[in-house]
C-alpha cells in the first residue's frame, strides 16, 4: 500500500486545516495517535518520526513548529521508505535485448 504525501489519500476526516492548527507538542504517542487517527501502519512510524523531526530541528537550529502537518509529512516519508527497503533483486526479471 504505497502512498505518497503529495496523493490525494484518505485522512480519516482530517482536513488540511486541522493538520496544519493540531499542535503535537507535549503530548504522549497515545494521545497523538488517537487525535490524529493514525493507522496501524502509521503508528508503526510514529516513534520513528518523532525522532527524525527532533533530530533535524536540533542539526539544522530549526525551530518548526510541532504541528500536525509535520508530523504527517515525516509519518508518510518514513513509510515510504520501509516500502523501499524491502525492494529484493532476485525478483526481477531481466531481459537480454539484442543490438
Amino acid at each position: 500500500m504505497k502512498r505518497s504525501f503529495f496523493q490525494k489519500r484518505d485522512l480519516k476526516g482530517k482536513t488540511e486545516d486541522f493538520l496544519f492548527s493540531y499542535s503535537w507538542e507535549g503530548k504522549p504517542m497515545e494521545q497523538i495517535i488517537n487525535e490524529m487517527a493514525l493507522s496501524n501502519l502509521e503508528q508503526s512510524v510514529l516513534d520513528a518520526a518523532i525522532k527524525e523531526f527532533e533530530k533535524n530541528n536540533a542539526i539544522y537550529k530549526r525551530n518548526k513548529p510541532k504541528n500536525g502537518y509535520e508530523l504527517d509529512k515525516l509519518i508518510t516519508q518514513k513509510l515510504e521508505e520501509s516500502e523501499e527497503g524491502d525492494w529484493n533483486g532476485e525478483e526481477v526479471k531481466f531481459i537480454e535485448r539484442s543490438e
